[in-house]
């Protein structure tokens, strides 16, 4: 590869991060700061990482022709350069239609600008939650690529309008995710780095929001979840009850899972307690007592000895 192409992208992709890293939100998105904050947080997070994949840095571009030049030839920078040009064009619009907003200055009220920390005091808690989990998670990258500090060309700029945002922030997703699609072997372990770093309560905030917003974060997670390990408090099994707290595998387990911790775990009379989680089966498999739902008879057919069923817990085929 000749890197005439590709000597652009380290620039384009600094163009595209300092647009996204100073746009605002302003008094229309009160109601949804937090979680439309997060959309745009996330786009800047995905272009770090993304940088960071293909050995984009502050310091110069030798590092990222090395890397980049391993599996692209010029056809795929012209790509890719192809793709950054679309997102900075498109964001350069949508500042200029938010400055046009500005002059007009028909709606006062609506030009008045949310603060972060404002915002996020009066989100959803786990939503706010989110917004400082994925904070976090690009200052890994900040270190790499500082658009917004050590680099202010781009003034800041807000959005005042939903539709705006929502138009904006789905062009962009669907542009990130082209980039995203060019080194998925990198990219995807810098994203499983992500996950294991997560706190648990973190973590679970992420969880809830990931899939549309962060594809790749999304499977990480899913990879990363069985080994987080959880814990059980205060469990009670009585009368004819089945019940199943944690592991189990319909085959040999592919990867290790997290401890877990079981307290004052009881079972009592005729009840089934399986503890452990489901992995490796379409439908969770159907738990019975010992004795089915009523203690046994002589004429009960089907019903399980007592010495055969203590060796471990009864599961039909699911």
């Amino acid at each position: 590869m000749s890197g005439t192409v590709a000597l652009s992208i380290p620039g384009l992709l600094l163009t595209c991060v300092q647009y996204v890293v100073v746009i605002r939100l302003g008094r229309n998105f009160e109601k949804d700061f937090g979680s439309c904050n997060l959309e745009l947080r996330w786009i800047e997070l995905r272009m770090r990482r993304w940088g960071a994949a293909v050995g984009i840095t502050d310091e110069g571009s030798d590092n990222f022709l090395k890397e980049f030049a391993k599996i692209h030839d010029e056809s795929q920078a012209e790509l890719v350069s192809d793709t950054l040009d679309q997102i900075a064009t498109q964001l350069g619009r949508a500042k200029e239609d938010s400055e046009k907003i500005l002059k007009k200055k028909r709606n006062p009220a609506e030009l008045v600008l949310i603060e972060e920390v404002e915002g996020l005091s009066i989100s959803e808690p786990k939503v706010a939650l989110a917004n400082r989990v994925v904070n976090k998670l690009k200052t890994t990258y900040d270190k790499r690529l500082q658009a917004g500090s050590k680099f202010v060309a781009k003034s800041e700029w807000a959005l005042y309008r939903k539709t705006e945002l929502e138009n904006l922030v789905k062009f962009l997703r669907e542009h990130v995710t082209q980039l995203e699609a060019y080194i998925p072997g990198q990219e995807h372990r810098l994203a499983v780095a992500e996950a294991k770093e997560m706190a648990k309560e973190e973590f679970e905030a992420l969880s809830e929001v990931v899939d549309a917003s962060d594809p790749l974060l999304a499977d990480a997670m899913k990879q990363e979840a069985p080994k987080s390990g959880f814990s059980f408090h205060n469990v009670t099994a009585t009368g004819y009850s089945s019940l199943r707290v944690g592991h189990l595998f319909r085959e040999s387990r592919p990867y290790d899972v997290g401890h877990t911790a079981y307290r004052n775990l009881n079972a009592h009379d005729h009840s089934v307690v399986h503890t452990g989680n489901v992995y490796g089966y379409e439908e969770i498999p159907v738990m019975q007592s010992a004795y089915g739902s009523r203690p046994p008879s002589s004429t009960m057919p089907g019903a399980i000895d007592r010495n055969t069923f203590v060796r471990g817990p009864f599961f039909d085929d699911p």
